[in-house]
């Protein structure tokens, strides 16, 4: 934003249809935005048991707090190797794809201007 504060989102995206279903913005990134974008993409897409949720090892995915949060969903999770963006390709061109078509082409001076303007350009995103 162009009030000199980080913004920062977290996705998630639903690998079998290429398509981000939930995400969220926040202030900070911690497990508090993790749990938020995974219960969003849960309340939405009601998947069924077994959901596997993959993510890199951020200190938000590996918090107690959220691991707790999978186990009481019966979530599996599973990580990325350290130091490897490979295992996690499609968050990482999702996130390129979002800095360049999104962030980069707008000024958003307020988070209502970025909630009202990104939001629906995330969530129309078809990942390739």
């Amino acid at each position: 934003m162009n009030t000199g504060k980080n913004r920062y989102n977290c996705s998630v995206i639903d690998l079998h249809r290429r398509r981000i279903v939930s995400s969220v913005n926040g202030d900070h990134i911690n497990s508090q935005l993790a749990i938020q974008a995974v219960s969003e993409a849960i309340l939405q897409q009601q998947p069924d048991a077994g959901l596997i949720l993959h993510s890199d090892q951020g200190s938000q995915f590996a918090s107690r707090e959220f691991i707790t949060y999978c186990q009481e969903h019966l979530i599996q999770q599973s990580m990325s190797r350290a130091g490897c963006p490979y295992d996690n390709a499609v968050m990482e061109r999702y996130f390129n794809t979002l800095k360049y078509e999104c962030v980069y082409q707008y000024e958003f001076h307020t988070k209502e201007k970025w909630m009202r303007l990104s939001i629906p350009l995330l969530l129309n995103t078809i990942i390739k």
